[in-house]
């Protein structure tokens, strides 16, 4: 089957899964009774309303400053199933004219990252190809082939 062939990874539990164990789509569930309605997309601006509604009642005002300190204060930030982060605030990036890349502002994105089929996102009940991993992830310098700047010194 075609459907087979087609793969992606994704960080989001199956919207239309109704025996789920995530908390974050029986509440989804819960708030969107079509079923028509539970797509990919419908539960990705749901995950991001709900961080923002905790995100928010946290802050002492609401703009832009506070909400970026609590995304790098907070390194990483849970709701229900749900986990954001790592942040770094990269406040020591440069320091005396250098740039530290170790120490820049960093967002390591996505965790418990899985493999699925199209055959799976269509039908819940279909096994993920690969279980959910968190990638280790380090930025390099693309110009370095690979070396960070305290490696090409030592060079």
């Amino acid at each position: 089957v075609s459907a087979d062939r087609l793969v992606f990874a994704t960080n989001l539990p199956h919207w239309a899964d109704g025996k789920t164990e995530s908390e974050t789509v029986r509440k989804f569930h819960a708030a969107v009774k079509d079923e028509k309605k539970r797509t990919p997309l419908s539960l990705r601006a749901f995950t991001g309303i709900q961080l923002l509604e905790t995100t928010v009642s946290r802050l002492p005002a609401v703009n832009a400053d506070e909400l970026d300190e609590y995304f790098y204060n907070n390194v990483v930030v849970t709701e229900d199933d749900m986990v954001y982060g790592s942040f770094a605030d990269g406040s020591e990036c440069v320091q005396h004219g250098m740039v530290d890349t170790t120490k820049c502002a960093v967002n390591y994105g996505a965790t418990h990252i899985s493999v699925w089929s199209m055959s799976r996102a269509l039908d819940p009940t279909l096994p993920e190809l690969f279980p959910p991993v968190n990638p280790s992830m380090e930025y390099v310098e693309p110009s370095n082939d690979g070396l960070t700047l305290l490696q090409l010194i030592g060079v």
